[in-house]
């Protein structure tokens, strides 16, 4: 059984650092155009995407549509929704791998505080929480009573459209940038 722990645990690939400054990087290239709106993105999104997946998909009637790709180990992903008088553009990028909770907080948030925009018009909010979770799911193996370090950032105009928003939000091992935008139609 000891031999089969030592196994399990030199095959389990180490956790990846969080890279805040590729982070960015990608949120430049996706999710700015795709705050411009659906013909922007499709403008720089490759299709087939890196990994010959179909970036886009979309509901019969085209009032949702979605995308997905990715470079490395970081996800793109977000959508459109065409509703009456409204349109409704998001977009997130976060690395994906690694075993969450491995990495502490504070020197990834440090990097996205250095790293957001920053300059007249710009306005921050948000900053830490500890959050009690609930039971429920994998939170059900949490230890009674513990505390989860969250930070998390809002910008107000950092970006165009002047509707849109930007969003870092920050775990242990945890991290990713989203981008919202509600334009009237």
């Amino acid at each position: 059984m000891r031999t089969l722990a030592l196994l399990l645990l030199t095959a389990t690939p180490a956790a990846a650092q969080i890279d805040v400054p590729r982070a960015f990087d990608l949120f430049d290239a996706y999710c700015r155009p795709a705050m411009q709106g659906e013909a922007a993105l499709r403008e720089v999104a490759k299709v087939p995407g890196p990994g010959g997946e179909q970036v886009f998909a979309a509901t019969e009637d085209g009032s949702w549509v979605t995308f997905a790709t990715g470079e490395g180990d970081f996800l793109v992903i977000g959508g459109y929704r065409y509703g009456e008088g409204t349109e409704m553009r998001e977009c997130m990028v976060q690395q994906v791998g690694g075993i969450a909770g491995q990495e502490p907080v504070d020197p990834v948030e440090a990097a996205f505080l250095d790293l957001a925009p920053k300059g007249e018009g710009i306005t921050m909010s948000g900053g830490k929480v500890m959050e009690q979770m609930p039971p429920v799911g994998h939170f059900a193996m949490m230890p009674k009573g513990h505390l989860n370090d969250r930070r998390e950032y809002t910008l107000l105009g950092a970006m165009e459209p002047p509707e849109a928003m930007m969003q870092g939000s920050m775990g242990p091992g945890v991290f990713r940038l989203n981008a919202y935008a509600v334009i009237p139609q």
